[in-house]
């Protein structure tokens, strides 16, 4: 198994739509030069702008967040929800949080109040690079999830050696003082796209039973006690809502302490 010291993430890829404003437009209506006129006008900054770029030539480009680019400021698509094409596949970090059993509370990464992001080396919602190859490179990252060590009450995220940021302990109802129970593993939205499962798969898209060098996995899973004590989990309780279509198989040993192996490829003939 590779060590994940030896890794490198590289999550700084953020979802922008860009719009031209160019003030370096020389065109002709009826013989009459325009880019004059162009010179002397303000441009205008839209709202929703997070920055602008020069280009080498003059163009003006402003960054806007997707969700807030002008198109949205026409009265027929206030509750437009954007269409993204879902043929990527890149892997990226992401965080999700609720307060409620996913009722009315929380959301992804920072799309609402809530997670406090302390570290600008690190994107969350970023592309994770490299990824593991099939039975060549596994990249491996080290999460944590901390309460105690910073003495503040508040849930810490912290990936591989660096410190994102934290959930205050302030928006919770059970997790403000402490955690009863942790869940590990997988999860796919399936919509039942063309009439039968979705074919997304989950982790590597192989099976654990394919093990190490295709399947995905967890090693060295632990919890943190009240005196900041790492504890491996005890009465692991492993669940499947679907083993046709994706699978989980647990186990433990000197190398990689508690673990399990788990995912799977989706819609197949055995997976309808």
């Amino acid at each position: 198994m590779a060590d994940w010291n030896d890794k490198s993430i590289k999550l700084g890829d953020y979802k922008f739509f860009l719009i031209l404003l160019s003030h370096t437009l020389i065109t002709s209506v009826d013989g009459r030069g325009v880019d004059q006129f162009m010179k002397n006008r303000e441009l205008p900054m839209h709202k929703g702008t997070v920055k602008t770029i020069e280009s080498d030539d003059g163009d003006v480009i402003g960054c806007v967040d997707i969700r807030k680019q002008p198109a949205f400021n026409h009265p027929l698509l206030k509750n437009h929800t954007v269409q993204v094409n879902n043929g990527e596949k890149k892997t990226r970090l992401f965080i999700y949080w609720t307060s409620d059993g996913y009722q009315s509370t929380g959301c992804y990464n920072l799309d609402c109040p809530g997670f406090v992001q302390t570290n600008k080396n690190i994107a969350l919602g970023g592309s994770i690079e490299p990824v593991s190859k099939e039975r060549l490179t596994a990249l491996i990252l080290f999460f944590f999830f901390d309460q105690f060590n910073n003495n503040d009450g508040n849930w810490w995220l912290q990936v591989q050696d660096q410190l994102v940021g934290y959930w205050p302990s302030s928006i919770f109802t059970h997790l403000a003082g402490t955690s009863d129970a942790i869940s590990w593993g997988g999860e796919i939205v399936n919509n039942q796209p063309n009439g039968h499962h979705t074919s997304t798969q989950m982790g590597s898209g192989h099976f654990p039973n394919e093990a190490y060098g295709k399947a995905s996995y967890f090693t060295k899973l632990g919890y943190f006690d009240e005196g900041n004590n790492v504890k491996d989990p005890e009465n692991l309780e492993p669940f499947v809502t679907r083993p046709p279509c994706y699978d989980l198989r647990t186990g433990k040993d000197n190398k990689f302490g508690v673990f399990f192996y788990f995912g799977g490829p989706g819609y197949s003939t055995n997976c309808q």
